[in-house]
C-alpha cells in the first residue's frame, strides 16, 4: 500500500506540477501580515520543501527572502520575539499536493487557519491544536503576530521580471508570460478586465517589450472625451477644419509615431469613428479632420474595454470586423477577488507610497517587540476577506483612508471599511487568534508548568510585588515565555523580574480585551475572585474609568485623537466605561 504521505523525490518533477506556462510549480510559503510591514511578501526558497521533511516554522528559522530579488536577496526569519523559536513543522505532502501542519508541544502562540473556498477566504480562523492538513492557498497565522500564505507557485529564474505589476498569484503570472508572447507581434492587442484592474499598467509593459519600445506610448480615455472631439484627438485636423481649430493638430495617432498608442475603453467609440478606427488599423492611414489626404502612421494600437463587446457585437453597437480586427491577441486581466492573496502586498506597496510623502506613517513599520502588533492582525484578516468589488483601485481608496486616519499619531486607528465598499463579514479572527498569547491563557486548564531554578528567583520577586499566586503568574506569562525573557534580558533576577512583571500587564491587558473588558469572564478564565483581579488590576496600575479625571482625559486625547474606540485603548479602560464617564464630566466626543 503506497504511503499516503509520501514526499516529493527532489530528483523527480512534482506530479502534475507542470502547467501551460511549462513553468515547475513548487510548495512556498510566503509572509502575509507580520508586525513589521517590511516583511509582507516575503517568501521562503524554492527548494525547501524538496527534501521530504518536515520544515520547522518559528521565530529563527526558516529564512525568507524577496521574491523579485531571487535567491541573492535580502534574507530574513520572521524574528519577532513574541514567537517560539518552534511553533510548528511543515511538510509537502507529494501524494496529496498538500500541506501537512503539525503544532509543536511547546509553542507559545495559537495556531489557526483560515482556509479559501470558491476563491475568497472563509470568514474565520479556525484553531489548529495538533495536526492539520491544508491545500495550496490556505492561510495560516501564529498568534497575532502573522500570517503565512501556504502556497504552490511556478518555480521562476531570479531576476524575472514583475513588469511594474505588484502581486505573485498565478494568474499574474500568467499574464506576465501573456505579455512577454504578445509584446514580440506587431498586430493589435485587447485588453479584457474589469475596471481598477490595472489595464494601462499592463498595456505599458506590452510597449515597454516590444519593438515600439523607443517610441511614445500615448493613452486615451474613449469614453472620457465628447464625441464631437474624439475624432479630432485621434486622427488630428487641418486648420479651419471646424470653430476653433486655429492651427494643424497632428492627433493622437500621429503624435505616437514609431510608438504605441493605447484606447482606453474602446466600446464607448460611435459607429463612425470605429469604422475610421478599422481603416486605420488596416492600411496603417490616418485621414485628419478637414482633410482628404491619407497619412501613413508606424503605430501599434492597444485597446482596452471592461464591456463584453462579443455581446455588443451580436446587439449591433460594436463592428464585427473591427471586434476580430482587435481579437488578433486578448489579455484578460484577474479581478482582485481571484488573486486576493496579493492584497496585503498591495496594501503595503501604496502604504509605503504615502509614507514616502508622510514621515508620520512610519511608526506602522515599528520592529517587532513584545508590545502588540501596530497594526491589529484582525484589520489585514478584514481585507483578505472581501471581494473587492472595485479591484486595485478600490483597494488604493481603502490604503488612502488608512493612511489619512493615521497622521496624527496615537494607536492605529482603521477606516470605516463599510463606507468604503469594504464587505463586513463579521467577527473574522477567532478568538486564539486575537488573543495569539500564552497558553496558559488560551487554555486556562493547562496544567502549570515548572520554571527553571535560575529562574526562580525572578518569578518569586514578581508574586511578591503584584501579590498575586506563583499560578495565576504562571497562567498569564506560561514558564516557557520566561525562559525566552531569560534569554532575551539575561538571568538577573532583578531585571528579569521587571520584564515579566510588564508581561504580565501586557497579558492581563489583552485577556480583559479578548473578554470586552467583563472583568467576571476574565476572572473565570484565571481561576480567580473577581475581587482578586480587581486588586490586581490596581497594583499593576490600571485605571477604573470612575478614577479618571477631565484633564487626563484631555491630555490622552490630544496624543491619541478623540476617536472613542483608541482613545479607550490607549487609557485601558472599557469603550463603555469611557463613555459613561465622560458624560459625568460633561464632555463631549
Amino acid at each position: 500500500m503506497t504511503d499516503p504521505y509520501e514526499t516529493i523525490d527532489p530528483g523527480r518533477l512534482v506530479e502534475g506540477s507542470v502547467q501551460q506556462t511549462g513553468a515547475l510549480h513548487l510548495p512556498i510559503v510566503e509572509v502575509l501580515f507580520h508586525y513589521d510591514l517590511d516583511a509582507v511578501g516575503f517568501v521562503t526558497s524554492p527548494p525547501l520543501f524538496l527534501g521530504g521533511e518536515a520544515v520547522s516554522f518559528g521565530r529563527d528559522a526558516p529564512l525568507f527572502v524577496r521574491p523579485e530579488r531571487g535567491h541573492g536577496g535580502e534574507r530574513r526569519a520572521l524574528g519577532d520575539p513574541c514567537i517560539s523559536r518552534h511553533q510548528f513543522t511543515l511538510r509537502w505532502v507529494r501524494s496529496l499536493q498538500c500541506f501537512e501542519i503539525v503544532v509543536a508541544k511547546d509553542s507559545r502562540r495559537a495556531l489557526t487557519l483560515l482556509s479559501q473556498k470558491g476563491g475568497e477566504f472563509a470568514p474565520r480562523f479556525e484553531p489548529i491544536h495538533e495536526r492539520a492538513m491544508a491545500y495550496p492557498g490556505a492561510c495560516l497565522a501564529i498568534g497575532n503576530r502573522a500570517m503565512l500564505l501556504l502556497d504552490s507557485r511556478p518555480c521562476r529564474d531570479e531576476g524575472f521580471e514583475r513588469m511594474g505589476m505588484v502581486g505573485e498569484h498565478g494568474r499574474l503570472w500568467m499574464v506576465r508570460d501573456e505579455i512577454s508572447r504578445v509584446a514580440r507581434f506587431q498586430r493589435p492587442v485587447l485588453i479584457q478586465g474589469e475596471t481598477g484592474t490595472g489595464k494601462e499598467l499592463a498595456a505599458r509593459a506590452l510597449h515597454e517589450r516590444s519593438e515600439h519600445r523607443s517610441g511614445p506610448f500615448l493613452a486615451v480615455n474613449c469614453g472620457a472625451i465628447p464625441e464631437h472631439l474624439i475624432e479630432s484627438q485621434l486622427f488630428g485636423h487641418r486648420k479651419g477644419a471646424f470653430t476653433g481649430a486655429d492651427k494643424d493638430s497632428l492627433g493622437l495617432f500621429r503624435s505616437a509615431e514609431g510608438g504605441s498608442v493605447f484606447l482606453d475603453e474602446i466600446g464607448e467609440l460611435s459607429p463612425l469613428l470605429q469604422t475610421r478606427l478599422l481603416r486605420t488599423l488596416q492600411e496603417s492611414v490616418v485621414t485628419p479632420v478637414g482633410s482628404v489626404e491619407e497619412v501613413k502612421v508606424n503605430v501599434r494600437v492597444i485597446a482596452a474595454t471592461n464591456l463584453d463587446l462579443q455581446a455588443m457585437v451580436d446587439q449591433g453597437r460594436f463592428r464585427e470586423d473591427l471586434y476580430y480586427r482587435l481579437m488578433a491577441h486578448v489579455l484578460t486581466l484577474p479581478p482582485l477577488r481571484q488573486r486576493v492573496s496579493d492584497v496585503p502586498r498591495l496594501f503595503v506597496h501604496f502604504l509605503r507610497q504615502h509614507r514616502s510623502e508622510h514621515e508620520e506613517l512610519g511608526r506602522l513599520w515599528r520592529k517587532a517587540d513584545g508590545a502588540p502588533p501596530p497594526i491589529p492582525i484582525g484589520f489585514f484578516a478584514e481585507l483578505l476577506s472581501d471581494p473587492w468589488r472595485g479591484n486595485v483601485r478600490h483597494l488604493q481608496n481603502v490604503v488612502e483612508a488608512t493612511a489619512s486616519r493615521n497622521l496624527d499619531g496615537g494607536a492605529f486607528k482603521a477606516p470605516d471599511l463599510s463606507k468604503l465598499g469594504v464587505a463586513q463579514r463579521g467577527p473574522i479572527v477567532d478568538e486564539v487568534a486575537v488573543l495569539g498569547g500564552a497558553k496558559g491563557v488560551v487554555e486556562p486548564q493547562a496544567v502549570e508548568e515548572e520554571v527553571p531554578p535560575r529562574l526562580d528567583a525572578a518569578l518569586v520577586r514578581v508574586v511578591e510585588a503584584i501579590g498575586s499566586a506563583r499560578g495565576t503568574v504562571l497562567k498569564l506569562v506560561p514558564a516557557t515565555e520566561i525562559v525566552e525573557l531569560g534569554v532575551e534580558h539575561g538571568d538577573d533576577p532583578q531585571v528579569l523580574a521587571l520584564q515579566v512583571q510588564e508581561r504580565v500587564g501586557e497579558n492581563l491587558w489583552r485577556l480583559l480585551e479578548h473578554n470586552d473588558y467583563n472583568q467576571t469572564r476574565a476572572a473565570d478564565v484565571l481561576s480567580v475572585s473577581r475581587t482578586t483581579l480587581v486588586k490586581l488590576m490596581q497594583t499593576l496600575g490600571f485605571q477604573r474609568p470612575r478614577d479618571l479625571t477631565a484633564q487626563v482625559v484631555l491630555e490622552a486625547s490630544a496624543r491619541v485623537g478623540s476617536d472613542l474606540e483608541v482613545l479607550a485603548g490607549h487609557l485601558k479602560v472599557s469603550r463603555r466605561g469611557l463613555k459613561l464617564r465622560l458624560s459625568e464630566l460633561g464632555l463631549e466626543f
